[in-house]
């Protein structure tokens, strides 16, 4: 997380100054460009939709700062993750109660 209160004092902004979907976005593009990173190391910088696509599925346990589950893409499994943390609302806070679980566990 402090990656992202980082960006956003570099933008004038706190935590308190933005919603859920600047968050889920910021996950989505970190997830894309790690995607993007891993393609540049599999090829010779010429970059296709299909070498995002293998970039992609070869993430494994993206650590993504405590904003969302650690994120595993593979050829089967593009969920990214199954993982969520089970919380509570205190005083207009979300606080969690419980580490990452999953219904597999």
């Amino acid at each position: 997380m402090e990656e992202y209160k980082e960006y956003l004092e570099s933008r004038g902004k706190t935590i308190e100054d933005i919603n859920m979907q600047y968050v889920a976005g910021w996950v989505a593009a970190k997830v894309m460009v790690q995607g993007a990173i891993h393609a540049a190391e599999q090829t010779d910088g010429e970059i296709t939709g299909e070498d995002i696509l293998a970039g992609l599925e070869s993430i494994t346990d993206l650590d993504l700062g405590g904003l969302a589950a650690p994120v595993t893409f593979t050829e089967d499994l593009h969920a990214g993750t199954e993982q969520a943390r089970i919380g509570i609302v205190k005083d207009g806070k979300w606080e969690a109660i419980t580490d990452y679980v999953s219904y597999r566990e």
